[in-house]
């Protein structure tokens, strides 16, 4: 789709289309930290979940 778009640019801007139509970006894994279970689900262990859930602030509110 955005490929397709950079004639329609050219024609507006004369300024070439910088679109690299190669590019494959990265796993989204390799961009953020992990949670504690890695990729593996559940991500936590019930243990870990029960340690965690004690510290103030973290957690989903109730």
């Amino acid at each position: 789709m955005i490929a397709r778009s950079c004639d329609g640019f050219e024609r507006t801007y004369d300024s070439g289309c910088f679109y690299d139509v190669t590019f494959r970006p990265a796993a989204f894994a390799t961009k953020v930290r992990p949670r504690p279970g890695g990729l593996r689900w559940p991500a936590m262990t019930a243990a870990q979940e029960r340690a965690w859930s004690r510290i103030d602030g973290v957690g989903i509110a109730p």
